[in-house]
């Protein structure tokens, strides 16, 4: 493909195809490395750059984008041509604490995980803690660091919010960690130095999550659907919350946001499932069916 000024709006805009391809930053100078971008069929797209050693060509993997910034990339890429003799060698600083936690976002931002906001206010708690700081490499984080601002939860006696930290941060740094491990990235440079993950060793505060402690019985659940099964004037609560309920119930126990935002063409009548498609799932990504125990709530 030929060259093209590399903007952000334009690498947005570069499409996937059926195999990998590259799209190469236009260039004046004959005879010098190219930044380019490689695109994936599956619509990721790493920053590559292009040199010549020994009368062959060389690539070279910079980072994905949009974690790695295309500012970021070029400045890469200028400081590898620097080093003619061996672009390979050049020495890339490993990511902060704050760039590990962007790049978290934002590749659940990119898998459509809705939860993603939820996430960064408890990354946002963590670093407000002061226990770890934004500018430290993410390498340098230790077992001590996490248990230190684990602790300033617990002694606010949030417990459960403690755990819900704990299991953010587990997330974070397995995703740096995969990162740099993933074998179909071999030739791509370590960019956070993880080495293991320092929440591991740190345990969970057990108990602190249960959020009841038991189950309705059939008696209680046979007359809760009789409570709501019911003409709107006799409903004891607002109609739309307990059709809700009853599709809840019906469906199973999905989640009330994905019966809420699912649509009609969804459930399947005769087959008696219901389809939650990845767009509205909470953990997005894949299609999933549940099966529907009467019709009353879709009527």
């Amino acid at each position: 493909m030929a060259g093209i000024l590399l903007t952000d709006s334009k690498i947005k805009g570069i499409k996937p195809k059926e195999s990998a391809y590259y799209v190469w930053q236009a260039t004046a100078t004959r005879g010098t490395g190219r930044l380019g971008i490689k695109v994936y069929p599956s619509g990721r797209k790493v920053f590559v750059y292009k040199y010549h050693k020994d009368g062959a060509r060389k690539f070279l993997s910079l980072g994905d984008y949009p974690h790695l910034s295309l500012a970021d990339a070029t400045a890469k890429a200028l400081e590898a041509a620097a080093n003619v003799s061996a672009p390979e060698v050049v020495v890339f600083e490993h990511a902060t604490v704050q760039q590990l936690f962007n790049d978290y976002i934002a590749d659940q931002k990119r898998l459509e995980h809705r939860s993603y906001d939820k996430t960064d206010n408890r990354l946002k708690q963590v670093l407000f803690t002061g226990f770890i700081s934004p500018d430290m490499p993410a390498k340098d984080v230790t077992p001590d660091h996490v248990k230190k601002v684990l602790a300033d939860f617990i002694k606010r006696g949030v417990l459960a919010g403690a755990n819900k930290v704990r299991t953010s941060l587990h997330a974070v740094f397995n995703f740096g960690l995969f990162a740099d491990t993933d074998p179909a990235n071999i030739n791509g440079k370590i960019k956070y130095g993880l080495d293991r993950n320092p929440v591991s060793v740190v345990p969970a505060q057990k108990g602190a999550d249960k959020a009841l402690d038991r189950f309705l019985s059939w008696d209680e659940l046979t007359q809760l659907l009789r409570l709501l099964n019911v003409d709107d004037i006799a409903c004891p609560i607002n109609p739309n919350f307990s059709r809700l309920a009853l599709l809840c119930l019906y469906t199973g126990g999905q989640r009330p946001w994905e019966l809420m935002t699912n649509t009609r063409d969804n459930w399947d009548k005769k087959g008696k499932t219901l389809t939650v498609p990845p767009h509205i799932s909470k953990n997005g990504g894949r299609v999933r069916q549940g099966g529907v125990n009467s019709e009353p709530a879709f009527r």
